[in-house]
């Protein structure tokens, strides 16, 4: 990885073009830049085990092209921006081991195209919206290792096109 790396510049906004953005294991990149928001192709987003981001910029939601993304071993951030759920095209989501993440935006429902969810071993989450179940498109759901959570949403039950949920290790 990139473990030096501190920041982006803004600059990045206008490389138009890009369809692939990855950079797991930058360990010392504390933000992104709000012109990451204007990478208006970009396909798939891979920010998995960046230790030291806490927050996303609100402009992430303005990647409508955006199809996968990956956050999960971001272990210091705490939340994510409600502008997420914009994100039409999203079929891959993964926050697992994103062990201080509090919550996930109420609406997180509205990514109707959600195919898979990995939010394994989010320790610190204690609920799941009742959006989660109109996440019509969901196929895949991984719940394992979520020691606080206190119970399931009912709506769990609305997931008609679900094949797989994990709810092992959940004490």
């Amino acid at each position: 990885g990139c473990c030096s790396l501190q920041s982006l510049p803004k600059s990045l906004g206008s490389l138009s073009g890009l369809h692939s953005f990855k950079l797991p294991g930058c360990s010392s990149l504390v933000r992104l830049p709000v012109s990451l928001g204007m990478l208006g192709g970009l396909q798939q987003l891979d920010l998995s085990c960046c230790d030291r981001l806490f927050s996303l910029p609100k402009s992430l939601g303005q990647l409508n092209n955006l199809q996968q993304l990956d956050l999960h071993s971001c272990s210091n951030l705490s939340s994510l921006p409600e502008s997420l759920t914009n994100l039409s095209h999203l079929w891959l989501l993964d926050i697992s081991q994103c062990c201080s993440l509090i919550s996930v935006p109420e609406s997180l429902g509205n990514l109707k195209g959600l195919q898979m969810l990995s939010m394994a071993y989010c320790c610190s989450l204690i609920r799941l919206p009742e959006s989660l179940g109109d996440l019509s498109s969901l196929r895949q759901l991984k719940l394992s290792h979520y020691n606080r959570l206190v119970r399931l949403p009912l709506s769990l039950g609305k997931l008609g096109s679900l094949q797989q949920l994990d709810l092992s290790g959940c004490s």
